[in-house]
């Protein structure tokens, strides 16, 4: 998957870095040429040795000018890098623990300014270089991004699990779930499973790691374990503007999108997405506008989703209490208490009533709420999570 993405993302005049493992299937299956690979002949021997001591010299680097001196040497435009890579060459240097090297920081997920994370999956990373702070220009549809390592079964048996009741299919204007895997996998798949197919799904999200503007999304096309899934392109720059940021970046290490995703495609395999991260300062007028554009536009054929977990780290006390007065607060459309709830997603729950209100939804209704849900559940290969969180489920039925 990650050599079909690098061929279909780069130019084949592009130039991949690689760990020395990975070069002759870099040759094999992207047909993109590598600074390192075991693949020559014997007339190449002196020029290889010497990209590999490059390569040595690259991932052990102390120093961003030492690294860059690499990169430009070779006019690198991609570093493909294994997340075990200690597997194949740290365990016999040792070098990577040291925490001032280049490989060290890519591996703790630190960023990198000449370097910007394009492509994750379960076992690899590819980086698009970048020059310095700037980063390279390029289509804004062509970046993927990993929809999160997914079970495949179990997501299948949680659909397998909610549509062995025979229930009729609603009209749904929107609903409100849990993003947190696999713990969201019955509640997310109950109400999927109840729901006519939309053309559209916007999904708001909050943005856990905040950086700059409140509200931001992306034109990315999304993998998942049942194939890709497309943005819906003409939605997103209709919202876009100066209302909106396009940030493909925000999204590579944010869950609170990535983690629906794979239900999504699974159950309404020809739909397409807007996703949107919504941070508690979005202003009223940002939300008045985003409203009046998201509510209008084929909204007959949108559906709206807020992806949120409510109490973490309170007693099991505290958490009844909390999710009881977020329950009057979301039943009732309450926007104006919306800040005031235990949950991730408060300025996303303002934006999200805000279009239930405008579409003419007088409220709504809980269909499952968990504490602790994964106990229950009880799926050995998943570490029960460190502290109490809750998770609830609603839908708001036109």
């Amino acid at each position: 998957m990650a050599l079909k993405w690098l061929k279909e993302n780069s130019l084949p005049a592009d130039i991949v870095l690689s760990e020395w493992t990975q070069g002759n299937n870099i040759v094999a299956l992207a047909n993109r040429r590598v600074v390192v690979s075991s693949k020559v002949y014997p007339s190449e021997a002196e020029e290889v040795a010497s990209r590999y001591k490059d390569l040595s010299r690259f991932f052990y680097s102390a120093s961003p000018d030492e690294a860059l001196g690499v990169l430009n040497k070779y006019q690198v435009s991609w570093v493909f890098v294994k997340k075990k890579f200690d597997d194949y060459i740290c365990r016999y240097t040792g070098r990577c623990l040291w925490p001032s090297t280049l490989i060290s920081g890519i591996l703790s997920d630190k960023k990198v300014s000449f370097m910007q994370r394009a492509y994750e999956s379960k076992n690899l990373l590819i980086y698009r270089v970048t020059d310095g702070e700037k980063r390279v220009s390029q289509p804004e549809e062509m970046l993927h991004l990993a929809g999160g390592i997914f079970d495949e079964k179990l997501i299948k048996a949680g659909f397998d699990s909610a549509n062995q009741a025979e229930r009729e299919k609603i009209e749904a204007a929107g609903i409100i779930v849990p993003h947190h895997y696999p713990y969201n996998n019955y509640l997310l798949t109950d109400l999927l499973s109840r729901i006519e197919a939309p053309k559209e799904v916007v999904i708001l999200g909050p943005e856990h790691n905040p950086s700059g503007g409140a509200v931001k999304t992306s034109l990315a096309i999304w993998e998942t374990p049942f194939g890709e899934i497309l943005p819906a392109k003409e939605t997103i720059k209709s919202v876009s503007q100066k209302n909106i940021l396009i940030d493909n970046e925000a999204y590579l290490n944010e869950w609170s999108i990535s983690s629906l995703l794979p239900y999504i495609k699974y159950i309404y395999p020809e739909t397409r997405i807007v996703p949107i991260l919504v941070n508690d300062n979005i202003k009223e007028e940002q939300i008045r506008i985003l409203t009046g554009k998201l509510a209008d536009e084929n909204s007959s054929e949108t559906l709206f989703i807020l992806s949120s977990d409510f109490v973490h780290k309170l007693s099991q006390e505290e958490a009844e209490k909390a999710d009881a007065y977020s329950a009057q607060v979301i039943s009732s459309l309450n926007s104006d208490k919306a800040g005031d709830l235990v949950m991730d997603a408060r300025g996303g729950l303002k934006l999200f009533l805000a279009i239930m209100k405008k579409q003419g939804i007088k409220s709504a209704q809980m269909t499952g709420r968990s504490d602790n849900y994964q106990e229950s559940q009880k799926h050995e290969e998943f570490k029960p999570y460190p502290y109490l969180v809750t998770y609830l489920a609603w839908i708001f039925k036109k």
